[in-house]
Order: structure tokens, then C-alpha cells, then sequence
């Protein structure tokens, strides 16, 4: 866990908590832990996928191309946060 999700999660589920209706705490927690059961699956996979082909177990640590690896999850980290940065701009121009 980030220290951005071990601040952020407390608050997250005690707003949740708030929200739910008489008797169904469990559901509504059940439905606010889902987005980050489903990042957690997806994150396996390619996290996966760039451990096999940019360092393999097998590989000698000189022969690993981890520098091309970072560069690419830099790259789409970077380049999803700079659309939402815009996107928010983009919304504020507008009103």
C-alpha cells in the first residue's frame, strides 16, 4: 500500500459508511473496496508481464534491460496523470 492509499483509504470508508443505507454497512463497504480489488488484479498483470520480458529470472542482473522497463511505466504513469491534470483544466475553462 502507498502512503497516498494509507491516507486516502480511512477516509474513503468512513464516508462510504456514512452513506449506506440501515442494515447494509457490509454490501456498501463490499462495493467502495471493489475499484481497489480491480486495480490490484490489473496491476498484477502487467507488473507480471514487464517482470518476464525486461527481467527474467533466469537472466544475469548486467543482461536485464530494467532501465527500458521503468522508462515505459514512467512513461504511461506520467502520461495518465498529465490527462487528468488537462482534463481538469479543460473543465475549468469552460465554466
Amino acid at each position: 500500500m502507498t502512503l497516498g492509499e494509507a491516507m486516502w483509504q480511512p477516509r474513503f470508508l468512513q464516508w462510504v459508511a456514512e452513506l449506506r443505507q440501515e442494515n447494509m454497512t457490509g454490501i456498501y463497504m463490499g462495493i467502495g473496496q471493489f475499484p481497489w480489488f480491480l486495480t490490484k488484479v490489473i496491476t498484477s498483470l502487467y507488473s507480471g508481464w514487464f517482470l518476464m520480458n525486461y527481467c527474467p529470472a533466469d537472466t544475469p542482473p548486467s543482461q536485464m534491460d530494467t532501465e527500458t522497463m521503468w522508462l515505459i511505466y514512467g512513461f504511461y504513469r506520467y502520461s495518465f496523470a498529465g490527462w487528468i491534470i488537462s482534463r481538469k483544466r479543460m473543465d475549468e475553462e469552460r465554466f
